[in-house]
């Protein structure tokens, strides 16, 4: 697996409106409408929708 990256502006809204802290998280890869991340301390992965914006 490829070394997690740092997220941008806009990725971290997204993960923000999933209700996930932000601070937690980093990218492994994103795709057309998928942020792929990865739990910083416990390495659990998560698939999220670009799109989809929780409230």
């Amino acid at each position: 697996m490829k070394q997690p990256k740092r997220l941008t502006r806009n990725q971290k809204e997204c993960v923000s409106s999933h209700h996930l802290n932000a601070n937690e998280w980093s990218l492994i890869k994103e795709t057309e409408f998928y942020l792929h991340i990865i739990q910083k301390q416990t390495k659990q992965i998560k698939i999220i929708d670009k799109f989809r914006r929780k409230k």
